[in-house]
């Protein structure tokens, strides 16, 4: 199947206590259809009945439209330290950030996540998270979603050499 999609975001910086906002519509496409050598075949079948008859046969297996899933998700992040607009402190040095994201797409019921991001100086990053996913209708339990990780920026020969690592718990 091929899709032709389309993703629209926009961000909103309010310039009050460094609060942003943000919308996002993912997956906006038409339908289509799985079609192709597996789905389409020759067979040569021989009846039970007639052994010795044999038949060459032409069929497709019925395959339906599919939509991809479209989802629209709503954000904020507040900046509690390091930029001029932050709510605690404006020193740039530190940096705090919190993220909190709703989203609600055509196959799942709204999930949500929030996250903090802490950065010294741009060098040091370290960042925790937790993703809820339909916890409701599965055996998942609180440690589910959660995700936690690091990064490294350092200037290298007038380039910026970044290294990240992400740990997400995840149970099936």
């Amino acid at each position: 199947a091929n899709w032709f999609a389309l993703d629209l975001g926009v961000r909103f910086n309010t310039g009050l206590y460094g609060t942003t906002l943000s919308a996002r519509a993912a997956n906006i496409s038409g339908s289509a259809r799985m079609s192709g050598s597996l789905i389409e075949e020759r067979r040569t079948a021989a009846s039970e009945t007639f052994p010795e008859t044999e038949r060459t046969l032409d069929f497709d297996l019925t395959t339906t439209d599919l939509l991809l899933p479209t989802t629209f998700a709503f954000g904020l992040m507040i900046d509690f330290t390091g930029t001029p607009e932050a709510w605690l402190s404006t020193n740039p040095k530190p940096r705090l950030s919190g993220v909190l994201d709703v989203g609600d797409a055509t196959n799942t019921n709204i999930q949500s996540a929030v996250g903090l991001e802490y950065n010294y100086d741009e060098i040091v990053y370290l960042r925790t998270g937790k993703r809820w996913m339909n916890e409701a209708e599965s055996n998942r339990d609180f440690s589910d979603g959660m995700a936690f990780g690091f990064g490294l920026r350092l200037g290298l020969l007038g380039k910026a050499m970044a290294f990240d690592y992400a740990y997400t718990m995840l149970v099936e």
